[in-house]
């Protein structure tokens, strides 16, 4: 009942909440997502228990059940039927305080996933229309143009493409959980959600689709030659979706705005170019919405192979180092703030001998000094190589 796409993104939010390995299994005990690729398909020994006894199953090291580490494995079930198991592995005492959370993410999203299923046609069609759209299934005008008007979309009008993501999905999902908020509306009623959402755009040929559980795409009608204040207009709007996003539901978001597109087979390369505006805005310490024309440096740098990028960045910033990791933080901030010794300071709120001492630092491991012009543009573009793959937190762990 769970599909393999949502298992999936389950574990990656639950994941990025608790820092432990997290795997999904279905209603036969077979492991359908996981942190560790490799286990996905494997039989689960303490599924199967959990689904023999329709309880929670604690393992610990001295267990012999195949395809299982130590962990607390728990029931997932909607309308008291089980339809999958999750675990999170680790020490129990550890992962005791997130399993009753982690247990009821995963029972919300796959109940809301269940009544999705059980919407109209015509909503399930349009949904589908746009995510086949979006990853460039059809190449022919043509045949966009008919799949678009069968579900009521003209796709022949000049568009862009925002991409949104909500940035403390795992923690306002989880306070809502515990105090039963309203913001839980958000999951069981997300086709409600997306219209809401629309409506901040007045333009009724304005195009909402989900993109994942934190994700949403808006295909927003503009003019191939957009003038400076239909951008500006555009961001206004974003700037309201933003607002609206944390006064109604406490969410913080970020986004990422592709290019005007004026045919129909063009919207991939809009929408990969709000992806990666979107990761840039990520790297931010605000919440952001950039636009893909505004990209700089950033825009190189994703031309480039991830493997090169990383290699880059350890060799530039010495990630090796153990005091390194702590530092990056504040290397960033330091750029962000423009070289600023008085604005960095303040906003770590710490005093300007202390910041002072740490530029030192980083300047003596790498051989670079970030408060000169040449070497901070390396360490800046190092910086990013590193950010616009997803590893910082990786190497500061």
């Amino acid at each position: 009942m769970i599909s393999k796409a949502l298992a999936q993104s389950i574990v990656k939010e639950a994941y990025e909440f608790t820092k432990h390995s997290i795997n999904l299994m279905d209603h036969q005990g077979v492991i359908i997502a996981s942190n560790n690729q490799e286990r996905i398909g494997d039989i689960h020994e303490g599924a199967l228990r959990v689904l023999q006894l329709n309880e929670p199953v604690i393992i610990d090291e001295h267990s012999s059940l195949q395809g299982s580490r130590p962990g607390m494995n728990l029931p997932i079930q909607i309308n008291n039927t089980i339809i999958g198991v999750v675990g999170i592995s680790g020490a129990i005492e550890q992962i005791e305080p997130y399993a009753a959370f982690i247990k009821r993410l995963t029972e919300v999203l796959a109940k809301e996933a269940y009544l999705n299923d059980k919407l109209t046609f015509k909503h399930f069609a349009a949904e589908a229309f746009v995510h086949h759209w979006l990853s460039g299934t059809w190449t022919d005008p043509e045949i966009i143009k008919s799949e678009g008007l069968s579900v009521g979309y003209d796709v022949t009008l000049s568009r862009a493409t925002v991409i949104i993501e909500l940035g403390n999905f795992s923690s306002v999902l989880s306070e809502s959980l515990q105090h039963h908020h309203t913001t839980t509306s958000f999951y069981s009623d997300r086709p409600h959600f997306i219209k809401q959402l629309s409506q901040l755009f007045p333009d009724q040929d304005t195009i909402v689709a989900s993109d994942g559980p934190t994700r949403f795409v808006f295909l927003i009608p503009i003019s191939q030659h957009a003038s400076e204040d239909q951008r500006t207009e555009l961001l206004k709007r974003c700037t309201k979706l933003q607002s609206t996003l944390h006064a109604s539901y406490g969410f913080t978001s970020y986004g990422g705005i592709g290019s005007v597109f004026d045919s129909p087979e063009k919207v991939e390369n809009s929408f990969q170019e709000a992806q990666q505006a979107l990761s840039v805005a990520k790297t931010s310490n605000s919440d952001m919405y950039l636009l893909f024309d505004e990209l700089g440096t950033e825009r190189l740098i994703n031309a480039i192979p991830e493997l090169d990028r990383l290699n880059f960045a350890k060799r530039i910033l010495f990630l090796n180092h153990p005091d390194m990791p702590e530092l990056l933080d504040d290397l960033m901030l330091f750029f962000q703030n423009d070289q600023s010794i008085q604005r960095t300071a303040e906003a770590l709120y710490v005093h300007k001998n202390t910041l002072q001492y740490r530029l030192k630092k980083v300047a003596a491991m790498t051989g670079r000094d970030p408060r000169k012009f040449r070497d901070a543009q390396t360490l800046y573009t190092a910086l990013l190589c590193l950010h616009l793959s997803g590893n910082v937190h990786e190497n500061k762990n």
